[in-house]
């Protein structure tokens, strides 16, 4: 096939069939030309579909593959080093499901606009302009080749400039979205000798990129590869705990201050596995978010929860509530109200003895929806608490909008309880603030007497912390606060903190 140009500029395209007439040695020729212009167009409408995704005009995965394996033949040939580059946009899904699949197409192409005109031809495997290396794998996953790569330091350079292009703004309708991506990239030969591994390992990275927040870029390192086969192993170890109910429950008491009276106790997370060992309660609750298992967790420890505290209110325990944390997933993937509801009739707890902790997150996802569910749940008498308040985005207006009881104070607060310190003064203000809007202000992680004092002074009556007892077993606790008239309400905090530790450790 051939093109020719005919008049008006335009080109057919040809294909030519000759036969030679006479005898042998003559040189006369038949040839028929037939015009396959329209074949050949839709020839490469076909190849195009198959190499290009359809969504943005990028290559798509059989495309990457394609070139990346050409990539690492030239790489292995010429003893050069290459790059695999992995990228997905930060919390993508929630674009979706706030602004709608319109609009993550739109923010997708422009996306992909982006990271095309930023990857310059001295930085990808082809030298014609017409060839793209930067793919989209699917979903909002996209790759990006590097060939030639001479140091590390080149490559975070080009990686850093992707992200940084990407995370302008973006018009979507009559809304300006700020949207990040983050990386993870693997190199070749060190990290990979294929395309197989170097894309697994690159992801790898990515998913520890991610695990900082996002907007950001790791290069793979094999301690990578424990981590996320100890995630993964956590995963499937959850899943066997969650059915068989071997993760813990501790509670720490709130007391009043000074007199001691425990006036609630927190529910929080123990994991001892007997492969994995202890479980740090940060990393179970990151880990159930991540694999979709936070409902079940979280509704595994109100459930066990509340079914002690109706414990305490049937034995007659100076306990009054019991407080259960609630993760902003779990907020945003349950209906909260229905599993509260449902746990109080299925354990017969009184609603008034339930404290739920939410924390400045939640509401900042979707203060609407959350709003609305907290105050449905306090008409029935539960107290909801503002979790580790001064450590988020502290909108304070969120404080007037929000229907809420109690204000617990982070305890980055109370590192140094001189009175005069700008830390001091804080906790004061943010105290009279509570008091000011009817909460009731709840000091976190109270290590000390001075500390202890320290807050009293500001006005600050409800504390928890190894001041005066470090989190408990469901037993020490109710054998330790016996009952609410007769028990030791009134004695001092030394002695109850004395009482706690000897019987732990006896």
């Amino acid at each position: 096939c051939f093109r020719v140009a005919v008049a008006g500029g335009a080109t057919v395209e040809l294909r030519a069939r000759g036969s030679a007439l006479g005898a042998a040695g003559a040189r006369r020729v038949v040839c028929v030309l037939e015009d396959v212009s329209t074949l050949a167009g839709a020839l490469r409408d076909a190849e195009a579909r198959a190499t290009r995704d359809a969504l943005t005009g990028l290559g798509n995965r059989s495309f990457f593959r394609e070139r990346a394996e050409l990539a690492l033949r030239i790489a292995r040939a010429k003893g050069r080093r290459m790059a695999v580059v992995f990228l997905d946009v930060d919390r993508f899904k929630r674009v979706n499901d706030s602004l709608g699949h319109g609009a993550g197409d739109v923010l997708l192409r422009t996306l992909a606009e982006r990271l095309h005109a930023r990857v310059r031809s001295s930085d990808i495997v082809l030298r014609d302009p017409e060839d793209t290396v930067v793919s989209r794998l699917g979903g909002d996953e996209f790759t990006i080749l590097l060939t030639d790569v001479h140091d590390g330091e080149a490559t975070e350079r080009v990686v850093g400039r992707v992200l940084r292009a990407v995370a302008a703004p973006v018009s979507l309708g009559d809304q300006s979205l700020s949207v990040t991506m983050s990386a993870g990239v693997a190199v070749f030969p060190d990290d990979g000798e294929d395309i197989d591994a170097l894309l697994q390992r690159a992801d790898t990275a990515l998913y520890q990129a991610k695990a900082k927040g996002g907007n950001a870029y790791q290069f793979f390192s094999p301690r990578m590869e424990a981590q996320v086969r100890r995630r993964l192993a956590l995963e499937n170890r959850l899943h066997r705990a969650l059915e068989q109910r071997q993760i813990g429950v501790c509670y720490q008491p709130r007391v009043a201050y000074p007199s001691g009276r425990a006036v609630a106790a927190e529910a929080l997370l123990r994991w001892d596995d007997e492969e994995l060992g202890a479980v740090p309660p940060a990393e179970l609750v990151h880990v159930a978010e991540e694999s979709g298992q936070i409902v079940a967790l979280g509704r595994y420890v109100l459930e066990r929860a509340c079914r002690e505290a109706h414990r305490w209110q049937a034995e007659g325990r100076s306990i009054e509530r019991v407080a259960v944390n609630v993760s902003p997933v779990q907020f945003a993937r349950d209906d909260i109200c229905e599993a509260v509801f449902t746990t109080l009739k299925e354990t017969g707890l009184s609603p008034d003895a339930l404290e739920l902790e939410i924390t400045e997150t939640a509401l900042l996802r979707d203060e609407v929806g959350v709003s609305l569910a907290l105050e449905e749940l306090r008409s029935t008498g539960v107290r909801i608490a503002l979790d580790d308040f001064g450590t988020g985005y502290s909108a304070l207006t969120l404080l007037t909008r929000v229907p809420l009881d109690m204000l617990k104070l982070d305890r980055g607060f109370l590192r140094n309880a001189d009175p005069n310190t700008p830390e001091a003064r804080l906790v004061t203000t943010m105290v009279e603030m509570a008091h000011a809007l009817r909460l009731t202000p709840v000091a976190e992680g109270v290590e000390s007497l001075a500390q202890a004092q320290m807050l009293a002074a500001t006005g600050c009556r409800e504390m928890q912390g190894y001041a005066f007892s470090p989190p408990v077993t469901a037993s020490l606790l109710r054998s330790h606060y016996a009952c609410s008239v007769e028990g030791k309400n009134g004695q001092k905090i030394e002695d109850a903190q004395n009482q706690i530790e000897v019987k732990e450790n006896a």
